[in-house]
């Protein structure tokens, strides 16, 4: 298969997995109230941060995909919302990291309990058969893809 074949399936994947991300990160009903409204990068953010107990701007950045400058406004918007706090690093003081606040952590865990139901209602469209190889198929990409550019350590 030619290079320029594969770009175009990879893109049309990304988008339709981009999209229902977005889809699935949005609260609807009465769950929007129990969530700020963010951006698809702000959760991102808050997301990252629960998986390790902090980073720094930089790191966030780079695991973000975006700007030093972009992740500092997302951290911003982030702790007037009381969900992360910065902190000295207590072994170089002049580092500075970003912690999810207990308010953060809680966000988190409603948002990935809502995430988790949504993501159950539309999964069940599909036969068990269908699910079957759908988490065959993601897991082969998975590993392809992983091979060509593996993500940090910290993110999955």
């Amino acid at each position: 298969m030619e290079i320029e074949e594969v770009i175009a399936k990879i893109r049309r994947i990304g988008s339709l997995v981009k999209n229902l991300s977005r889809r699935l990160d949005r609260p609807r009903g009465k769950q929007r109230g129990t969530h700020p409204d963010l951006t698809f990068s702000q959760a991102r953010t808050i997301w990252l941060l629960d998986e390790v107990e902090s980073h720094t701007m930089s790191e966030l950045a780079a695991l973000c995909s975006v700007s030093r400058p972009a992740a500092t406004s997302n951290v911003d918007t982030l702790e007037k919302l009381g969900v992360i706090e910065r902190f000295a690093d207590p072994s170089d003081r002049r580092v500075v990291r970003i912690r999810l606040t207990e308010k953060g952590k809680k966000w988190h865990r409603e948002h990935r309990r809502h995430h988790k139901q949504r993501m159950a209602r539309l999964l069940q469209k599909l036969s068990p058969q269908e699910r079957k190889e759908l988490a065959s198929s993601l897991e082969k990409m998975y590993n392809i893809l992983s091979r060509i550019d593996p993500l940090p350590r910290n993110s999955s």
